[in-house]
């Protein structure tokens, strides 16, 4: 099983089903220290400060590796934000509305570093 949290494009069902067909999504947030709804990209909370809830899904995929989805999510041109295919990969403490919590991975175009990805990972 993989666990991820998806906000905007990702958070539709016709590009979860690009990726696998098996899988289970409930809705929930993450904490975040920015987020720019505008270019959607974010900042994850690792400075002190008052964090923002980031509302999305969280998404379990089953009978599928962390790489295979990795692989199919370079073939959605739909996801891409803006114009770059630099992002990065991230875990993240994800919630759902009745405050269960999960790990989950966390692909997003950084905000807080200057562009660099902490991560980088190409899609």
């Amino acid at each position: 099983m993989v666990f991820f949290f998806f906000y905007h494009h990702l958070m539709h069902t016709d590009n979860l089903n690009k990726l696998h067909e098996q899988y289970t999504i409930e809705q929930g947030y993450v904490m975040v220290q920015s987020y720019d709804e505008d270019t959607h990209r974010l900042c994850l909370c690792k400075k002190k400060g008052d964090p923002t809830k980031l509302y999305g899904r969280m998404v379990e995929f089953k009978q599928i590796t962390l790489q295979e989805i990795i692989t199919k999510l370079n073939d959605i041109e739909e996801i891409r934000l803006g114009h770059t295919n630099l992002y990065t990969l991230d875990t993240i403490q994800a919630y759902t509305l009745e405050e269960h919590s999960q790990t989950c991975y966390i692909i997003y175009n950084e905000l807080c570093t200057n562009g660099v990805p902490t991560t980088p990972l190409r899609l």
